[in-house]
């Protein structure tokens, strides 16, 4: 396979990439026919509704500040093992509580979404 030269100065580095990237898109755009093309395309629409669905919210907010909490990451190294009674004890807990709150607001609203 011949290179041909064009008027652009860059870095080897950038230029493997560069052809990496465009390797891969042919491959892409090889295997995506009209039905794959309009399959991606209502998937697309879909996730740019859940996308300004989320922005309209508070919730990205809420989520980002849940999982930057230091508990959680202690809970995700060292997982504590709860039985029946600490899950009745953590009901006493208000976070718990505006926690379960939130989950329950979020099962509620999807249940009347899923009547729709």
């Amino acid at each position: 396979m011949s290179e041909e030269k064009i008027g652009l100065d860059l870095e080897s580095y950038t230029l493997d990439s560069l052809k990496e990237f465009l390797h891969a898109f042919g491959l892409i755009t090889s295997f995506l026919n009209d039905q794959a093309a309009q399959d991606l395309s209502g998937l697309m629409a879909q996730m740019l509704k859940l996308v300004n669905g989320l922005s309209a919210s508070d919730f990205p907010e809420l989520l980002e500040a849940a999982l930057m909490d230091p508990e959680l990451d202690k809970a995700f190294l060292n997982p504590p093992q709860v039985g029946l009674m600490g899950l009745l004890g953590a009901l006493r807990d208000e976070d718990t509580q505006r926690g379960i709150g939130i989950l329950l607001a979020l099962v509620k609203a999807l249940g009347k979404a899923s009547t729709r």
